[in-house]
């Protein structure tokens, strides 16, 4: 959690806004997220991890486009590639705060510390996903 949330409705707002004389670019954007999903399913059903990275990532770089990964996201994001060394990582949800969903990563030494000083409200909320949900990891 990065501290964060901006309502889904606010987000999408601002999306068509930004967009509104681009239908056509908005269009494509969300045709190729389309597209990533089916892909990253069949990722996750096949146990393909560096398949689902992939797709994680490009999934983002399509948010960023959609203009909806903030600064302080962004700057979220590559710490969580540099110092926890995550697999992938991209927004949860309609973006400009809430979580960051990172793939994997060595946590073993991040402090609370050191995550509140990227955000105070920031959270490390590690769960285990499987094929029937998501599990908090106590």
């Amino acid at each position: 959690y990065c501290g964060y949330k901006t309502p889904t409705a606010t987000v999408l707002q601002q999306v068509q806004a930004y967009f509104r004389s681009m239908p056509e670019t908005l269009d494509s954007i969300y045709r190729a997220m389309g597209e990533i999903v089916l892909k990253a399913v069949d990722a996750w059903q096949k146990n393909d991890r560096n398949s689902l990275g992939q797709c994680l990532h490009q999934y983002q770089e399509l948010q960023k486009a959609l203009h909806v990964m903030d600064t302080h996201s962004e700057r979220l994001s590559n710490w969580l590639k540099e110092r926890v060394a995550v697999e992938a990582v991209k927004i949860s949800g309609a973006g400009l705060g809430d979580c960051l969903l990172a793939l994997s990563g060595d946590w073993a030494e991040i402090t609370e510390s050191e995550i509140h000083a990227l955000h105070p409200n920031a959270q490390y909320i590690p769960l285990i996903i499987s094929q029937t949900g998501a599990t908090l990891v106590e």
